[in-house]
């Protein structure tokens, strides 16, 4: 798992602006749940049925899906990015997920991506 520091100070920053966030994974994988504990975001792993667990989550959280951004990328996150009213995906995320995707980061996943989607989401924000 490939981790960028200016994504985990951009997670931080989005909690403080008051966004909830979850990582959802196919993946077991105990450096997730590290990362996850360390940014105080929620985690769902081992998860071979991303929408329900994404449903179950917002629901649970009181959130509307049209007011979800989900950022995936690969096959396995398109229901998801469907489902939602903001589809993000990394540029190197597969081609699938870039034809359905409402906003496609410069840079790839693990290397800025979240962080680039942070600055943007709170540039909106600060208007």
């Amino acid at each position: 798992m490939i981790c960028s520091r200016s994504d985990g100070l951009a997670i931080g920053m989005l909690k403080a602006a008051g966004y909830p966030m979850i990582i959802i994974s196919k993946e077991t994988n105990p450096v997730v749940s590290v990362r996850a504990r360390k940014l105080s975001i929620d985690v769902i792993q081992g998860c071979d049925r991303k929408l329900p667990a994404l449903v179950n989550w917002l629901s649970s959280q009181l959130i509307a899906a049209e007011n979800c951004a989900f950022m995936g990328n690969d096959i396995n996150d398109l229901e998801c990015m469907l489902h939602v009213g903001l589809a993000v995906a990394p540029s190197d995320a597969h081609k699938s997920v870039l034809e359905i995707a409402n906003l496609i980061t410069t840079r790839r996943g693990g290397q800025g991506a979240i962080r680039e989607f942070a600055d943007s989401l709170l540039s909106l924000n600060a208007t």
